[in-house]
């Protein structure tokens, strides 16, 4: 009786963890069926405390489709062919997918340098991608009072 209650118990989580995880029509409504928000981050959910395959799973199942979609909005062209390696660059290739990546657009160090920026770029990162972000990885974009939360840094490194 308890292996068959047992047997049961490991069926229903691994039921709902595949429920979790598993492919959705779109990615709008895989983040909500997670209980994610596009706007507020759901501290609830701990990308932390997630392990390698957890993940890369989340990534491949919600992240990457709400952020390409995003991000072909902004620019079709450009985006069309989005991929692990446009933001993890190498990281994807070795499956360490470690961030902030150093060869994707540098954050400048000066008034100078970011007046030179593309002002598109940068209102797409500040209001589309960084609280989009957040919200898919459970935490709070980045505050300047406490220095904390999802923000550039998460991605990008400084100019030398």
């Amino acid at each position: 009786m308890k292996i068959k209650l047992l047997t049961a118990g490991v069926l229903v989580l691994g039921f709902a963890g595949l429920l979790w995880i598993s492919p959705l029509a779109n990615s709008q409504t895989s983040a909500k069926s997670m209980g994610l928000s596009f706007t507020v981050a759901d501290t609830s959910f701990n990308w932390e405390k997630m392990d390698h395959a957890a993940r890369l799973s989340y990534m491949k199942q919600v992240v990457m489709p709400a952020m390409k979609a995003e991000f072909i909005k902004f620019n079709s062209e450009e985006f069309e062919l989005m991929n692990c390696k446009t933001c993890h660059g190498e990281g994807a290739e070795n499956h360490t997918f470690k961030m902030p990546n150093p060869k994707i657009w540098k954050l400048p160090r000066s008034k100078e340098g970011w007046a030179k920026a593309d002002t598109s770029y940068l209102r797409f990162m500040k209001e589309t991608v960084k609280p989009r972000m957040a919200s898919l990885l459970g935490m709070k974009p980045f505050d300047m009072k406490t220095m904390t939360g999802f923000g550039c840094g998460n991605c990008h490194t400084d100019q030398e």
